[in-house]
């Protein structure tokens, strides 16, 4: 080395040392928190603030970074090394690093460390100065933050987007032995649930139903709560299609086995739609919508069970939300039509009333049956604005009517289940009585056996205001839900509607025939009218006849029409007919 590079090399030197003793100084007077790391000797000065504010245990006398690293937190540990080891093997000029470290206390502090290197003349790194800045409670917001954008606040499980993260990795992660399920669970009845014990029980059922999911769950499969009482279950299992079934069984039984709500004996059943990665879709989206699909359908037919997605399920539900917008479109432009069935008194062979039955004329598919939409309209909920509209129809053609006749028959309009239990049905009839003043004792609700039972204690409050207002009741479709004659005497009903199912073998069945012979008994005796549906043909008649049956119902007895030829025969005194014979009548009835 010639005399000017030894020169510059002592200059440079120079230059090295006056940075270092200003950082010194620095370091004596700093109300900053200001470090040096001496990187070939491996000592460390921190500032007696750095020390005093994050209340570090240093021994400023002997303080290597072996020493600085046993202060940092063990998961962190790992990541700092690296930053450390690039930052001097690429010779950098900035360093930067965010870790936690541990205080006298036991506590730990995040701390955000930056500084520049000072360099020799070969470039080599001498000494990294810098400062730290303590950013925990920035820190901790940032975590609580994340949190409450990836985690439910009950549960303290993975919401949705927080999942999705979870499913990314897991396929990342993916045996090529391995499958994944997503296994959608969702509590049964949980709203009335609920509301009958409370909310703070409801909210209790939610939280120990999470931590039993947890429990079974959570160590080595992926687990969210993504609606009210809906939980998403990322489940891998490697057994194929057997092992995911029985595991689907297990998990039904037990749930029905547990206690979930303390010092109460409720017990409760779950309703489980499940997709198969690879099978039904790769998409995480994707996924969650035909696991969604499939339970759907497990709710709809009788709940407490499992269902796997298939191509049927998808085909289904397409259809339902083509009708649903279908069914809208409908009520918007008018295209329902109310028709009425007669229903004759038997002995005396009169109309005494008419069943309000909607009708719709599709403009591309003609008539449409309403098997097929309405309980699409239940299922949706559009069920509500429907009966409204049935309801209002109704009253207005009754107000035609009367307006042009002495009208002397009743009308019999359905209710169903969810317009048993809205809140808002009866303001609007009340609203109906004042708007089309309208006698409410013409009116008859049927209301059917399953709808009443399903919440009794708040239907029976609005069967008896129904009453209070002047309708009448009949208890529809008798025999297809609980199926008990000793519910007839709880209810504030006029009348029971026997269903057409125990007509239909009278004629063959003695079985049957004794029966029918003890639901008419009963409920005479507990001054109940009866009407046996689905009357269809003149022996079903003769022995309902013989039976001491009030009313009968069927196409035998008519076809459901329209207004315009209902009118016809409202107002007539000359509709008696032969109840065994009955071709007059079947005549009048059929002839259009």
């Amino acid at each position: 080395m010639n005399r000017k590079h030894i020169f510059e090399a002592q200059e440079e030197m120079s230059d090295v040392n006056v940075i270092s003793e200003t950082y010194n100084q620095l370091l004596e007077d700093s109300v900053d928190n200001l470090w040096k790391w001496h990187v070939k000797d491996d000592w460390i000065n921190i500032s007696m603030r750095d020390q005093s504010q994050l209340e570090l245990e240093i021994d400023a006398n002997d303080f290597s970074l072996e020493s600085w690293k046993s202060l940092i937190h063990p998961h962190d540990r790992e990541d700092a090394e690296k930053v450390w080891a690039q930052f001097i093997l690429h010779k950098r000029e900035k360093y930067e690093n965010l870790y936690r470290v541990i205080n006298k206390s036991g506590a730990y502090k995040w701390l955000l460390s930056k500084g520049r290197a000072v360099k020799n003349a070969g470039n080599e790194i001498v000494y990294i100065i810098g400062y730290h800045i303590d950013v925990t409670e920035k820190y901790i917001l940032k975590e609580e933050l994340y949190s409450l954008s990836h985690y439910d606040k009950l549960t303290h499980l993975a919401n949705k987007d927080k999942l999705k993260h979870d499913f990314e990795l897991i396929i990342q992660n993916l045996k090529a032995s391995s499958e994944i399920a997503f296994i959608q669970v969702d509590i049964d009845n949980f709203g009335y649930i609920s509301n009958t014990l409370g909310h703070e029980m409801g909210y209790e059922l939610i939280k120990n139903f999470a931590k039993f999911l947890s429990e079974r769950y959570m160590k080595t499969h992926a687990i969210a709560r993504i609606n009210e009482d809906e939980f998403l279950i990322i489940y891998e299992f490697n057994g194929g299609r057997n092992e995911l079934e029985k595991e689907l069984a297990e998990v039904l039984h037990q749930i029905k086995n547990t206690g979930f709500i303390t010092d109460n004996e409720t017990r409760i059943s779950c309703s489980i739609g499940v997709s198969i990665y690879g099978v039904h879709g790769q998409d995480f989206y994707d996924l969650i919508k035909k696991s969604s699909t499939a339970l759907h359908s497990a709710k709809k037919n009788l709940k407490d069970q499992y269902i796997i997605y298939s191509q049927q399920l998808g085909t289904s539900v397409y259809y339902n939300m083509h009708m649903i917008n279908q069914i809208r479109m409908g009520l918007e432009d008018e295209a329902f039509e109310m028709y009425y069935q007669p229903i004759i008194h038997l002995k005396t062979g009169q109309l005494t009333s008419v069943e309000a039955l909607i009708r719709w004329n599709h403009p591309e598919n003609g008539f449409v049956s309403p098997d097929n939409f309405i309980p699409i309209a239940e299922n949706s909920g559009q069920i509500i604005q429907l009966e409204k509209w049935i309801f209002e129809n109704v009253f207005k053609q009754i107000r035609q009517w009367t307006m042009s006749e002495r009208l002397n028959i009743n009308f019999s309009i359905n209710m169903s289940a969810k317009g048993l239990v809205t809140g808002s049905i009866i303001p609007f009839l009340e609203s109906m009585l004042e708007k089309y003043q309208v006698d409410p004792s013409y009116i008859e609700f049927e209301v059917t056996e399953t709808a009443v039972f399903n919440n009794i204690e708040y239907t029976l409050s609005v069967l008896e205001k129904l009453k209070s207002l002047g309708f009448r009741l009949a208890l529809d479709d008798f025999g297809v839900g609980y199926s008990s004659l000793s519910y007839l005497s709880i209810l504030p009903i006029d009348k029971v509607k026997l269903d057409r199912k125990f007509i239909c073998n009278i004629e063959r069945s003695e079985r049957d025939f004794l029966l029918v012979k003890s639901i008419i008994d009963t409920a005479h005796n507990l001054n109940l009218e009866i009407v046996a549906e689905g009357i269809e043909n003149t022996r079903q008649v003769e022995l309902l006849n013989e039976l001491n049956c009030d009313y009968i119902q069927g196409y035998h007895c008519g076809r459901p029409q329209d207004a315009r030829l209902t009118s016809l025969f409202i107002n007539s005194k000359n509709n008696a007919y032969d109840p065994i014979v009955s071709h007059k009548f079947k005549k009048k009835w059929r002839q259009e």
